[in-house]
C-alpha cells in the first residue's frame, strides 16, 4: 500500500506543480497569458477520461453508471463546485504572483478539519495541529510582505478567490472522499467514473465559450510553443486530478488529509522553481513563509503514519452500517 501512496503522491504532486507553472512559463518568456485559451485546453481533452474508463471497462459500463440517477446528482454537487472553483483559480493566477497564490491555496489544510471530525468521522492527530499551528507563521510573514507589493483591485479580487478556494477545496474534497468511502465493491470504477463527472461540465459549458473568445482572438494563430504548452498544462490537469480521486479513494486513510500534506509539499517546490528559473518576485517574507511551508507540510506528512489504525476500525465500523442499512432496504 505504501508503494501506491508514493505512486500517486509523485504523480500527483508533479503534475499539479506543471499546472501553476506552464501557465507561468507562457506569461513570463513569451509574455503571453490568455485566460480563456487556458480553459479551452484544460477541459477539451476531457474525452480521454471516457477512452481510459473503456479501456478498463466498457462504454455499456458507462452508461449504465449514467442511468444511475442519484449517483449523478450526488457526483454533480461536488462537480459543479470544482469547476468553478478551477475556472475562478486561473483567472486569479493571472492577476497575482505565484507565490502569494500558493500561499492563500494553503487554507485548505485548516478546513480539512471539521469535515474530518464530524463529516468522514476520521481522526485529527496532535501532530496534523501542530503542522497548522507552524503554518500560522506563514500568514503572518505573507501579510507583512503586502506593505511592499503593490496590489490593484483585481489583484485583491484574485487574493479573495483564492482564499475562499481554501474552503471550496476542502469541501469538494471531503464530499468525494465521503462518496467514495461508501463503495466497497470495484473502487476503481468509481474512481475512474468521478472522473469523468468532476470534468464534464467545463468540457459541456466552458469548451465553447472559450473556443469563441480564442477564435475571436486569432488565440491559436500564436507561436507554436506556447500553445504547446498550454496543450500540456491541460493534460497535466486531466492526470492530475485523477491521481487525486485515487488518493481521497484510500479506505484506511484520511485522504484529504494527505491531499493537504502533499499540497504543502509540492507548493513550496512550485515556489522553488519559480524563484530560480522563472524570475518570480520573492523576498525576504515569502522565503520565511516557504520554510513555515515545508516544516508544516512535514508534520502534515508524519500525522499520517499513526492515523491509519483508527481510520482503519473506523471504517469497519462504516462497513458494518452500511451492510446494516442495505439489509434493511
Amino acid at each position: 500500500m505504501l508503494i501506491t501512496i508514493l505512486f500517486h503522491s509523485i504523480f500527483y504532486i508533479g503534475t499539479c506543480m506543471f499546472l501553476t507553472i506552464g501557465e507561468k512559463i507562457n506569461e513570463i518568456y513569451y509574455q503571453y497569458n490568455n485566460y480563456w485559451i487556458i480553459i479551452f485546453y484544460i477541459y477539451v481533452l476531457f474525452p480521454i477520461n471516457i477512452f481510459i474508463f473503456c479501456l478498463k471497462y466498457s462504454l455499456e459500463d458507462l452508461i449504465n453508471l449514467i442511468k444511475t440517477g442519484n449517483l449523478i446528482k450526488r457526483m454533480s454537487v461536488y462537480s459543479i463546485i470544482y469547476t468553478i472553483e478551477t475556472v475562478l483559480l486561473y483567472w486569479a493566477l493571472i492577476n497575482i504572483p505565484l507565490s502569494i497564490y500558493i500561499i492563500g491555496r494553503t487554507l485548505n489544510a485548516y478546513f480539512n478539519i471539521p469535515f474530518s471530525l464530524w463529516y468522514l468521522h476520521k481522526k485529527v492527530t496532535i501532530l496534523y495541529y501542530i503542522g497548522l499551528i507552524i503554518l500560522i507563521g506563514c500568514y503572518v510573514l505573507l501579510g507583512l510582505n503586502y506593505n511592499k507589493y503593490s496590489i490593484d483591485i483585481y489583484s485583491v479580487i484574485s487574493i479573495i478567490i483564492v482564499f475562499i478556494s481554501g474552503f471550496t477545496t476542502a469541501l469538494y474534497s471531503n464530499l468525494i472522499e465521503k462518496h467514495l468511502s461508501e463503495f466497497t465493491d470495484d473502487r476503481l470504477k468509481i474512481q475512474l467514473f468521478c472522473q469523468i463527472m468532476n470534468n464534464i461540465y467545463g468540457f459541456i459549458i466552458f469548451v465553447p465559450i472559450s473556443f469563441g473568445f480564442c477564435l475571436n482572438n486569432n488565440s491559436f494563430n500564436n507561436i507554436f510553443i506556447p500553445n504547446l504548452t498550454y496543450l500540456l498544462v491541460g493534460l497535466s490537469y486531466q492526470i492530475y486530478f485523477l491521481f487525486k480521486i485515487f488518493i481521497l479513494g484510500y479506505k484506511d486513510y484520511a485522504g484529504s488529509q494527505i491531499i493537504a500534506s502533499l499540497d504543502l509539499i509540492r507548493r513550496v517546490l512550485t515556489n522553488i522553481i519559480s524563484y530560480s528559473i522563472l524570475n518570480e518576485y520573492y523576498n525576504n517574507e515569502i522565503i520565511g513563509a516557504n520554510i513555515f511551508m515545508i516544516i508544516s507540510g512535514l508534520f502534515l506528512i508524519l500525522s499520517q503514519k499513526n492515523n491509519k489504525k483508527y481510520n482503519s476500525l473506523n471504517n469497519i465500523d462504516n462497513d458494518i452500517y452500511i451492510e446494516i442499512e442495505l439489509n434493511k432496504l
